[in-house]
């Protein structure tokens, strides 16, 4: 593994575990996604009970699945980051509550379709057990993360 791989690796660990932390320390989650601050300029998805419990459920699956890759990557593990990575691609089957594609914006959409289509590369990357595809999907899948998180924010319909 490059220089350059452990170097991607060590951040994304600490990222991950700081987002753990602030999970586990118990911050509420409209908080933690920028729930009713003033001076959150980001755009609200307005949502229901049911879809806020969604949204936060697969944003908490993402990162466990980056988690898992980075850990598989170290010990170039390519079925387990292929396992990790199709769970959150396109082709992972799964349904989403009522209303949940009406309450989110299109440019919102098109940055979550981006990033899962970075997950089947990611997949497919592993199964070619190309290394460097695998370190740049994984790039551009969390580029579409922090570019969703700094541009949206999820709040509880009223």
């Amino acid at each position: 593994m490059t220089g350059a791989a452990k170097a991607i690796i060590a951040v994304l660990l600490i990222a991950v575990g700081a987002l753990a932390f602030l999970l586990w320390r118990g911050q509420p989650a409209t908080e933690a996604v920028g729930g009713s601050n003033p001076l959150d300029q980001r755009e609200a998805l307005l949502l229901n009970a049911e879809q806020h419990h969604h949204i936060l459920g697969e944003m908490r699956s993402l990162l466990t699945a980056v988690a898992l890759i980075q850990q598989a990557r170290a010990r170039d593990d390519w079925t387990a980051i292929a396992e990790a990575a199709s769970g959150q691609g396109t082709r992972r089957g799964q349904t989403p509550p009522a209303g949940m594609r009406q309450a989110q914006p299109p440019a919102f959409r098109q940055m979550g379709r981006g990033m899962r289509e970075q997950f089947d590369v990611i997949a497919d990357a592993a199964a070619a057990q190309n290394g460097e595809a695998v370190d740049t999907a994984l790039t551009a899948a969390l580029g579409a993360c922090m570019g969703c998180h700094e541009s949206y924010r999820v709040q509880l319909a009223r």
